[in-house]
């Protein structure tokens, strides 16, 4: 699905159905990479441990389809720097291991859901509220690693043929957060199953937005893909 985003002349978000990531607008303007200038995008990947040099070098790569640099991180302050470090956000990439409940190396660092704040762990909320004031309108976010997007107890691997579902993932939860914390409208994707950071056929996302979901989309459960490529959980399409 192609996600087209607008900062102005969009239909009421009204329109938007409760956990159907369908955005209704006046006129199309497909997502490219050329739309999004480089300062607006955000590319941080897991640097140590099992499987890095492969975040590396999928982050460095995607990382140059925007024109932009990849980030090491390897704790959860860095993580919190880098956000800090950035202007008006329009696509924020994650690679790294990931779980329904933490991402970026999971056990040892990154974070976590409820998390006790620590230099090396950082809790969703935490992290939310620091990344929620540099996001633009139209963000996205993906989460490159496995199972972000399933949720606690989930039958992963039948995730594709389910419409919607992963309330308690740690996408959800994230989106969650960043709600809570007053960013504009995005969405958050990640993986439901375990596979590639990049490649992994199946996919989900979560729609974030104030004004028309009830609960404000906390809550909110997501619409699942499958037969995802590199290019959507990059935010291309």
């Amino acid at each position: 699905m192609v996600v087209d985003f607008l900062e102005d002349n969009a239909l009421p978000l009204g329109a938007i159905s409760v956990g159907v990531s369908i955005y209704l607008l006046t006129r199309k303007k497909s997502v490219k990479s050329g739309l999004v200038p480089s300062r607006q995008v955000l590319v941080m990947y897991q640097a140590d441990g099992n499987g890095s040099p492969e975040f590396r070098r999928k982050a460095i790569e995607i990382a140059g389809w925007y024109g932009a640099q990849a980030i090491p991180v390897t704790s959860g302050a860095e993580i919190i720097a880098a956000i800090r470090r950035s202007g008006a956000l329009k696509r924020i990439l994650w690679f790294g291991h990931g779980t329904p409940r933490a991402f970026f190396r999971p056990g040892h660092s990154g974070v976590r859901a409820n998390a006790q704040d620590s230099r090396m762990v950082k809790s969703i909320r935490t992290v939310a509220r620091a990344l929620a004031p540099h996001l633009a309108s139209g963000w996205i976010l993906g989460l490159a690693g496995c199972s972000a997007a399933a949720g606690v107890g989930e039958f992963v691997a039948a995730e594709t043929s389910r419409l919607t579902g992963g309330a308690s993932s740690f996408a959800a939860l994230l989106r969650d957060e960043l709600v809570r914390a007053h960013a504009p409208l995005g969405v958050v994707r990640g993986h439901t199953t375990i596979g590639h950071t990049t490649r992994n056929p199946n996919g989900r996302e979560f729609l974030a937005n104030l004004a028309n979901i009830q609960n404000n989309g906390v809550g909110a459960t997501g619409l699942t893909h499958g037969g995802v490529a590199e290019r959507w959980i990059a935010g291309l399409v």
